[in-house]
């Protein structure tokens, strides 16, 4: 038996619904790239994140930030704070983050926004999947995850049937062989890495 299923038996006694991604996100969204040729677009005030900044971290800032006629003149789209953020494309892909500010991202970044789980479940119960996503993705060596395929992952996640104040408090620790924490580099300076020694808990009901 799995770590997350003796603490289901141990601490929720009535039990678990089990859902997939769709059924705990609110909404769950790709964005954009404005014309790399307008210079007009960039070098605004508007953070941009892009894949190779999702990294199992925190996001607080982006290295790159376009304009408001960036925005309105390409697929970008401002999404909230605290979504659990997916790197689709090439060498990233799968890797999770979450933004703590709101910020826009490009194309190859889906956005999740849980409403049923914590951000921080979430963010876990997707680096956990790492591996499951790549073998879905299609491509050759860097294959491409969809948004459609993170969407209707059929991989379910523990639910609260029930109020469980004390499942509320518990956390379930990330098996050996999800990735580790990185030291910070000066690359990755703008972001605050995740602990992934941490553990996230296993029933809640909203983002924090």
């Amino acid at each position: 038996m799995s770590t997350l299923n003796d603490l289901i038996v141990e601490l929720c006694p009535n039990g678990v619904e089990w859902k997939q991604i769709k059924e705990v996100c609110k909404t769950v969204t790709s964005g954009g790239t404005p014309k790399t040729t307008n210079q007009s677009f960039y070098g605004g005030d508007i953070p941009w994140l892009r894949t190779q900044e999702v990294d199992w971290c925190d996001v607080y800032e982006t290295a790159v930030k376009i304009s408001e006629s960036g925005l309105q003149n390409s697929s970008a789209k401002w999404i909230p704070k605290n979504c659990v953020i997916v790197a689709m494309y090439g060498a990233t892909a799968g890797k999770v983050a979450i933004n703590k500010i709101p910020l826009t991202t490009n194309q190859a970044c889906c956005a999740c926004l849980p409403i049923e789980v914590y951000n921080e479940y979430l963010f876990y119960f997707l680096m956990s999947h790492k591996n499951a996503f790549i073998k879905q993705g299609e491509g050759g060596a860097q294959p491409n995850i969809s948004k459609e395929k993170i969407y209707l992952f059929q991989r379910y996640i523990a639910y609260r049937k029930t109020s469980c104040s004390t499942c509320r408090k518990t956390w379930v620790t990330p098996s050996s062989s999800m990735p580790s924490k990185k030291d910070a580099s000066p690359t990755l300076s703008r972001k605050k890495k995740r602990n992934c020694s941490a553990r996230p808990s296993v029933c809640s009901r909203r983002s924090s």
